[in-house]
């Protein structure tokens, strides 16, 4: 199997870098890809954690085969994980992808790459998954090893060069797409009407979102995700992320052992647990939609701040 190169997600917190590290040690990625965002200028101190995520480098010493982006400047999420992203795609035709606050099970690299490689020429599959919040009996097929989903996962995630050049920064098709259309893919006009939310929020800038765009650049291209049915990592954001203030509104499950042999069979989408995922993950309910407006003033009055300071820091 042709090694696919692991990229890591840094900022400014060494420690969850270091721990993240210490869990690809087990498969030890013969590539391995280090990308660190800069400090923000109106945060005192955190230059000092950025020079120690850039330094943890050392600490990857299982192979000789390593590619930094170290950033002198903050650029935000918004544009940082897809720079990576693509920096990497300039000399691959794969990438996975890790958030530095991820720990990985034993699994998660294998199961990537046999991926990779099982649904390379499959056009309509943009994106793999490494996290499920889906427990079996929200699943229609709980026996197999993996199913199709709408749903892009953004934690620890894999994709290729010939999906990733559809990636639009710009989000064209989330902005201009009709309720009818938005439906069609994520399965009712509830989840629509929640995912047009979304949409407005990045692109008006109140959340530094990423993720969204590349959810509506796989939409564009009618596109799917291959999701394990089995939780292959720990997502450990919640008390420090970016844009996770609170702890999940839905059961995390433990990383659970996968039947890496049935990653052959062809998946099937599951309407079920994309629903299941909507609804807990992303509040596509009709409470969620009308808090809808409140959660904009509150990220926009956030967004405020965060400019004032910066402006003050200048």
């Amino acid at each position: 199997m042709t090694p696919v190169p692991v990229l890591l997600l840094g900022f400014n917190r060494p420690d969850r870098l270091h721990d993240l590290i210490e869990t690809l040690r087990k498969t030890a990625p013969p590539i391995v890809c280090l990308a660190v965002d800069g400090p923000r200028s109106h945060h005192p101190g955190e230059e000092g954690l950025v020079q120690r995520c850039q330094q943890i480098i050392d600490e990857i010493d299982w192979t000789t085969d390593v590619r930094t982006l170290f950033r002198q400047h903050n650029v935000g999420l918004e544009r940082a994980v897809p720079e990576a992203v693509s920096w990497v795609l300039q000399d691959f035709d794969s990438v996975i992808v890790i958030e530095d606050d991820v720990v990985v099970g034993p699994q998660f690299i294998d199961f990537a790459s046999i991926a990779l490689q099982r649904f390379q020429d499959r056009l309509d599959i943009f994106h793999i998954s490494g996290y499920n919040v889906v427990s079996e009996a929200r699943l229609t097929h709980p026996d197999a090893a993996t199913r199709l989903s709408r749903i892009p996962e953004s934690f620890a995630w894999a994709t290729w060069r010939r999906a990733w050049t559809h990636y639009d920064p710009n989000l064209s098709w989330g902005s201009g797409c009709s309720i009818d259309e938005l439906s069609a893919v994520v399965g009712s006009r509830t989840a629509a009407l929640r995912w047009k939310q979304n949409f407005s929020l990045a692109r008006h800038g109140r959340i530094s979102s990423w993720a969204y765009r590349w959810a509506a650049s796989i939409w564009s291209q009618d596109g799917y995700c291959l999701s394990p049915n089995k939780n292959l990592i720990t997502y450990r954001g919640y008390a420090d992320g970016t844009h996770t203030r609170t702890r999940a509104r839905w059961t995390e499950h433990a990383i659970e052992p996968i039947n890496l042999g049935l990653v052959d069979v062809e998946p099937e989408f599951d309407f079920l647990a994309d629903k299941y995922i909507n609804r807990q993950v992303f509040r596509a309910t009709a409470v969620g939609i009308g808090l809808g407006p409140a959660e904009a003033v509150a990220l926009e009055i956030s967004a405020r701040r965060r400019r004032s300071r910066s402006g003050q820091a200048k």
